[in-house]
């Protein structure tokens, strides 16, 4: 496959699949420059990057292999984990938001999806999306769904209206009882983004968890926190013994008793 350039309207950048100069029949989605995704074709569920290892890791922990799923997935990217979750889940439905246009039909024209794959993909923004689901709902979607992936965030820049309350508030309604909300949130060294977000994703689920490196979590590095929450009463035990077993490490998971204290900053030193 040769080189394949898609302009990315909405943000003004430039998004590159390129093959992966360290494994053969592997491709890094490359967004100006910067390196967003990788995929292997061949062998879906191996997963290089750490972030996207530690929210595969918390859906191993929260689901039983072979699980029908209703996967909502809130940014496309190389669709990385559309692929690994249809080998794990095979029977599962995917519905695919990027509010870039041209971005999910490269992707699955580049790199088409596995066989079988049940994969509807809108392109609007999240916030959007998930008001419309909550509403009259969206063609082909399903009106709840039990695992809700999120991978939007940038920091500070992140776009205001899935800063605000009312986005978790719509995310929580549409998740189903027993369903979990993944959150891959992105920061600099001082994690004030993540921890500002965590609280207000706190006061709409009742049981939230992060995971991250040890030093992301302390503040003492910039990079990727991830955040589980569902709306059941309390996160099992053995969820969150299990995200911490299946890595990867060096990683570190805080539960729903350490929350308060992380988001205050007062934890994980």
């Amino acid at each position: 496959m040769t080189n394949l350039k898609v302009p990315l309207k909405y943000v003004g950048k430039t998004a590159a699949l390129v093959p992966d100069r360290f494994e053969t029949d592997t491709y890094v989605l490359m967004i100006d420059g910067a390196e967003q995704s990788h995929v292997n074709p061949r062998q879906p569920l191996s997963i290089r990057y750490e972030y996207l290892q530690r929210i595969d890791a918390a859906i191993q922990a929260a689901f039983a292999p072979g699980d029908r799923l209703r996967v909502l997935h809130l940014g496309a990217g190389a669709l990385t984990l559309v692929r690994a979750l249809q080998v794990r889940y095979p029977h599962s439905q995917h519905t695919v938001v990027d509010i870039e246009p041209e971005l999910i039909e490269a992707m699955c024209s580049a790199l088409p999806l596995p066989d079988a794959t049940r994969c509807h993909s809108f392109s609007m923004d999240a916030a959007q999306a998930v008001r419309e689901v909550r509403g009259a709902g969206l063609p082909g979607a399903p009106d709840s769904f039990d695992l809700i992936i999120v991978d939007i965030f940038h920091g500070a820049d992140t776009a205001p209206q899935l800063q605000v309350s009312t986005f978790y508030a719509d995310l929580s309604a549409v998740l189903a009882p027993e369903g979990w909300l993944m959150v891959n949130i992105g920061d600099e060294a001082d994690q004030s983004f993540a921890r500002s977000l965590t609280k207000t994703i706190t006061s709409h689920f009742p049981s939230v968890a992060v995971a991250a490196h040890p030093d992301v979590l302390a503040a003492r590095s910039s990079g990727n926190t991830i955040l589980a929450a569902t709306n059941d009463t309390e996160i099992l035990a053995d969820f969150l013994s299990l995200w911490q077993q299946t890595g990867p490490q060096p990683g570190q998971v805080v539960g729903p008793a350490e929350i308060k204290n992380y988001v205050s900053g007062r934890s994980a030193k």
